[in-house]
């Protein structure tokens, strides 16, 4: 019954779109490392970034999608955007037979969830083609209870202290809801991180860090790629993600021949602007934790106001929702200014207080909120 639910939303598409057998069996004979790597990378062609088609296009999947598709192995990025609803087919086809097929990896269950979440709230026509398997993925993201599990690892010294930041970019996927969120479970984490040497204070450059990264084992760089996909406003999370693609995604061989230091020298040299030159691995990692928990209150929120697995509640929703904008969270701090704005949800219209979460992320760059601001002013005078 699952799988008919599911495939009734994907059934009467472009018939060409649809991968053929081969395609799946390619697929599903992957290790769990380059599964993982592979569905990162389907997520992002579905987010429409031309941008990525260079990096896709060596890899073998891809090459087989435009195979099925176009009847050949490349393809320009105008063809690309020409084919864009039937590579949207294709690839939400593959995911739901390779869910079906319990051949995603139980670890990443949760960051795919979220991920095409984000994606679906974008796109009509993706909500239309995964709704089913984003909603059987939800059911199933549920806080395991892994900090023991992570903490004999780390007592083990599965994460060595030589590669802070590498390490805690590892840590930091296993880290679940429930770790997050417990005051008591995150102390004794960071204590023992701390005595581990892994929250290393002192400061190091953009490329030392980035050269770290490259020697993150492949086969949890999907997974890791795929959690930081669910960051677009952290600046760590996107330099740090520019150095997987130019080397992790890179074929075997060509990875073999790559210069590390030539790759992190040219990729820090973009970024010194917009990120830190110098940071500790410590400050790096809470950055990235802050986002992490954004994250997953904003997804509370979201659950709440949409009755997606809960009972809606608006209030619960507004109250995530408060909490991920006062921890910085830009969409949160704007979702709220749209709500005050229009009086949505059952709260009364409050433009004071609809510009004050504008006002918030308005300050730190985002040009809706700016242009919201604009708005108000214009109706308040």
């Amino acid at each position: 019954m699952e799988k008919e639910q599911i495939n009734g939303q994907i059934n009467g598409q472009v018939a060409e779109a649809m991968p053929t057998r081969a395609d799946m069996d390619y697929l599903m004979e992957q290790s769990k490392g380059n599964m993982n790597k592979i569905l990162s990378s389907m997520t992002e062609l579905l987010s429409e970034n031309d941008r990525k088609v260079e990096m896709l296009e060596s890899q073998t999947w891809f090459q087989r999608m435009l195979r099925t598709i176009t009847g050949k192995n490349k393809a320009t990025k105008r063809e690309i955007q020409n084919n864009h609803e039937k590579i949207s087919v294709y690839i939400s086809k593959a995911i739901t037979e390779l869910y079906q097929q319990n051949c995603l990896d139980r670890e990443i269950i949760t960051e795919l969830g979220y991920r095409l979440n984000d994606l679906a709230e974008m796109n009509v026509k993706l909500k239309e083609l995964l709704g089913a398997l984003i909603f059987k993925l939800n059911e199933k993201i549920e806080s395991v209870r892994q900090n023991q599990l992570l903490t004999d690892e780390i007592r083990e010294g599965i994460y060595p202290s030589e590669q802070p930041l590498a390490s805690l970019c590892r840590i930091l996927f296993h880290m679940d809801q429930r770790t997050i969120f417990g005051e008591r479970d995150m102390r004794l984490l960071k204590k023992l991180m701390e005595k581990k040497g892994l929250f290393a204070k002192t400061e190091r450059t953009l490329q030392e860090h980035l050269m770290e990264i490259m020697q993150i084992p492949d086969e949890e760089i999907g997974a890791i790629y795929l959690e930081l996909q669910t960051m677009p406003d952290n600046k760590n999370a996107e330099v740090i993600r520019a150095v997987i693609e130019e080397y992790h995604f890179l074929p075997d061989e060509e990875k073999k021949r790559a210069d590390q230091e030539a790759i992190a020298e040219k990729i820090a040299e973009k970024y010194t602007e917009s990120t830190p030159l110098c940071q500790s691995a410590e400050a790096v990692f809470l950055d990235l934790l802050n986002s992490k928990k954004n994250r997953i209150l904003v997804e509370q929120a979201k659950a709440y106001r949409d009755g997606s697995g809960v009972p809606t509640d608006y209030e619960k929703a507004v109250a995530f929702y408060k909490e991920a904008a006062r921890n910085g969270d830009k969409k949160a701090q704007k979702n709220l200014g749209t709500l005050y704005r229009y009086g949505m949800y059952g709260f009364e219209r409050d433009l004071s207080e609809a510009a004050k979460w504008f006002q918030m992320a308005a300050d730190q760059g985002d040009t809706d909120a700016e242009a919201f601001l604009r708005d108000l002013k214009n109706i308040a005078g």
